[in-house]
């Protein structure tokens, strides 16, 4: 059995918050600028493509993480904000795909 322990996941909910929080205040009420301030590859949050992908290069499963990237730079509670959804995100991606496995996020600042 082929595990990929270094899967990286985020979820477009995950990533807007992620944009809004660091957008500027005027910026806020604008999604475009949201994406702007978080890039990251969309089909991440794709579980058929990430099953292609799988099947592609023989996993047979992932342990899904959230990327790091996803935090830097926010006060405590931002922080947990982001690591809660992140969570929850994860472990609905994980279930339907039935070949990964959800790994939590936590904040070290809420420690």
């Amino acid at each position: 059995m082929v595990i990929d322990v270094f899967s990286h996941y985020v979820s477009r909910s995950v990533c807007a918050k992620v944009g809004r929080i660091r957008c500027l205040p005027e910026e806020k009420a604008d999604p475009a600028k949201w994406e702007e301030k978080f890039k990251y590859p969309r089909d991440s949050a794709d579980p058929e493509v990430r099953i292609a992908l799988m099947d592609k290069y023989g996993i047979d499963a992932q342990a899904l993480s959230f990327t790091a990237e996803g935090l830097r730079g926010f006060n405590p509670q931002e922080a947990a904000e982001v690591c809660r959804q992140a969570n929850r995100d994860n472990y609905g991606c994980a279930r339907p795909i039935r070949r990964g496995s959800s790994m939590s996020a936590s904040s070290l600042c809420s420690m």
